[in-house]
């Protein structure tokens, strides 16, 4: 698949809420928030509005496995941010979002994904999440990252940590967001359309799915929907840091693909046609909604668009929508290896 890498050398200081990152002082607690802000923002597709600001210094540099910053006291405003974090408004507002799981995160960091900062607990640590800190520590020693490690107590883990039981290790970083400009398709592209899908967990198992079936992108259309959201990203099993994924606007997505002379199947319970007896190979996208309203009128009336149906042989006329991705996806995968 295609489509624009992730910049190693992002600005890891752009956009982040004053104090999250900022260098501790001796001693080990940080002072509150201090001014002396920056208007420049970094030099990749802008996460925020034209207001971003830049704390000035925020990003230690010099920070080693050695020295690695430790915090204990909940007051500290570092502390605060990073709960705050917690919170979709919060994370919109810095343009960042939180990865946990030793296997995420480790994917996120060998897709080049930026990290801003990385934090513990040893007392919390999977032996996962071990041997992911001894890798990031010799990665830091040999100067292939400046990412900021930062110990914290149990307690204050826990607290700032998306999951009810954390494994020790979460990381911070920008929510990097792709645009359908973004995206370079193959000469034969699949590609997967999602549309009202709010579930984190039917979202990123979507990506997983997508991933695996080896699609070119994921568009995702539909107001409300978090492609940044913690859980997506940990339901991807790191998909999502693999398979480029742009939120776009119904009338966007649908235009992109006519564009590019993709043949676009639309799946209802209604349609005549089953998955199995259209045609999946070729340029494909497969657009997909929510189990409880299905696709809306926009997909079902184009008369760019071909129905298809899952065939259901019980009480119930659909499937979760990540399940019905896995049936059809792989379907496709079956047919176009042997087209």
């Amino acid at each position: 698949m295609a489509a624009r890498p992730f910049d190693k050398d992002l600005d890891l200081s752009a956009g982040l809420e004053p104090g999250i990152l900022d260098p501790i002082e001796p001693g080990g607690e940080r002072p509150a928030a201090r001014g002396g802000r920056s208007g420049r923002r970094g030099g990749k597709p802008s996460n925020r509005g034209s207001g971003s600001r830049r704390r000035k210094g925020s990003f230690n540099n010099g920070n080693t496995a050695a020295n690695a910053e430790k915090l204990s006291s909940p007051q500290n405003p570092q502390v605060k941010a990073l709960v705050r974090l917690r919170q979709r408004r919060a994370r919109d507002q810095e343009g960042l979002t939180v990865i946990e799981e030793p296997l995420v995160l480790r994917r996120a960091w060998e897709a080049g994904y930026p990290l801003h900062a990385v934090y513990y607990c040893n007392e919390l640590m999977t032996p996962a999440a071990k041997e992911l800190l001894e890798d990031l520590r010799a990665a830091l020693r040999a100067g292939q990252t400046s990412l900021k490690l930062v110990e914290l107590g149990p307690d204050l883990l826990r607290k700032a940590a998306y999951r009810d039981q954390p494994d020790g290790l979460l990381a911070i970083a920008p929510q990097q967001k792709r645009s359908l400009e973004d995206l370079v398709l193959r000469e034969n592209p699949l590609l997967v359309v999602l549309e009202n899908v709010e579930k984190p967990g039917n979202l990123g198992a979507a990506l997983r799915i997508a991933d695996g079936v080896g699609a070119d992108a994921v568009l995702v259309t539909g107001e409300g929907t978090d492609l940044f959201n913690p859980n997506v990203l940990r339901a991807s099993r790191g998909a999502f840091f693999t398979v480029p994924a742009v939120h776009c606007q119904i009338g966007e997505a649908r235009d992109f693909l006519h564009e590019r002379g993709l043949k676009v199947l639309a799946t209802t319970p209604d349609a005549a046609v089953t998955y199995t007896r259209a045609d999946l190979t070729g340029p494909l996208a497969v657009v997909l909604g929510c189990e409880h309203n299905g696709l809306s009128e926009a997909w079902l009336k184009d008369e760019g668009c071909q129905a298809v149906r899952i065939p259901m042989r019980g009480h119930g006329d659909s499937l979760n929508v990540a399940t019905a991705a896995a049936v059809i996806l792989y379907e496709a995968m079956r047919q176009r290896a042997l087209a």
